[in-house]
């Protein structure tokens, strides 16, 4: 008997970009279609046929899961307002017939989070307002495609970072290496507007700043802890800067500086067995 060939995609032939830029460290990559349909009904439809009809806006939400190496490709579509187009190729940069393809998405959420001994991980997250799927010539950027299909995206070097590259500077307050954890979140008010006569939006509208959480575990030897009751009429404002680089090279990864930090929590951790840790997590807005 024979047996019939079940062909499949191997992950290490699949490339995904953001507009011409080749992402490097993807883990994930979730695409989902909303089509914006429900049934019709109504009474005394009996055993016709079932039409769809739209009944809310149409787009795509994409998650992506990586690790940070190289550099960080997703943190400026959250907090600035440019539009993306995305190109997941199943196959090589030069093929593609079988590319999937969302176009003009937003950025609506980030997060990237670090642990001793572990590489930083980013989550993204974004919306695509016009046509994804498998689409035709017609309907993407064939500038983009052309750029993508006559590059060179062996990737050399790998860039990662480790314990001893990442430091951590507050102002006025201390600067270390010896970072055991740090998460950063952001949100953007994102909306897309529409007018009647299109189902595609006009633009995309931010609503007021942009949110940014940081958390920060870290051994320090010299550090002023607030008064309680200082708070929050003398409150804690920083500036911050946080800097990831490779572990061998030291080039520079990501580099994350904020301005006008609120503290919003402290916290000295002690025990018998670890030296003294300081959790600090702070708060602030971008504007813009």
């Amino acid at each position: 008997m024979e047996i019939p060939n079940n062909s499949y995609i191997a992950s290490e032939n699949q490339l995904i970009f953001l507009d011409t830029t080749k992402l490097v460290g993807v883990q994930s990559f979730n695409s989902s279609l909303n089509p914006g349909l429900r049934p019709l009904t109504y009474a005394g439809i009996g055993s016709k046929q079932v039409y769809y009809l739209p009944d809310s806006e149409q787009n795509t939400n994409v998650s992506i899961n990586a690790f940070l190496i190289n550099q960080d490709y997703y943190f400026d579509f959250v907090t600035g307002n440019s539009l993306f187009n995305t190109y997941v190729l199943v196959e090589k940069a030069n093929n593609l017939t079988n590319a999937y393809s969302i176009i003009s998405g937003y950025g609506v959420n980030y997060s990237c989070s670090y642990s001793y001994g572990q590489i930083p991980t980013i989550s993204f997250n974004y919306i695509g307002i016009r046509n994804a799927g498998g689409l035709g010539i017609s309907d993407i950027n064939t500038g983009q495609l052309y750029t993508i299909s006559t590059g060179n995206y062996d990737i050399t070097p790998i860039l990662v970072a480790d314990a001893g590259s990442i430091s951590l500077t507050l102002e006025d307050s201390f600067s270390t290496n010896r970072v055991l954890s740090y998460s950063l979140s952001t949100r953007s008010n994102k909306i897309p507007v529409y007018s009647m006569g299109s189902r595609f939006p006009l633009r995309i509208d931010k609503l007021g700043a942009t949110d940014i959480s940081c958390n920060f575990e870290v051994e320090i030897s010299n550090f002023t802890y607030r008064k309680l009751r200082e708070l929050p009429q003398n409150n804690v404002i920083k500036n911050l800067s946080l800097v990831v680089n490779s572990h061998d090279t030291n080039q520079a990864i990501k580099t994350y500086s904020f301005s006008n930090l609120n503290l919003v929590q402290e916290e000295l951790i002690s025990t018998d067995s670890q030296n003294i840790k300081v959790n600090l997590s702070y708060n602030t807005q971008i504007y813009g």
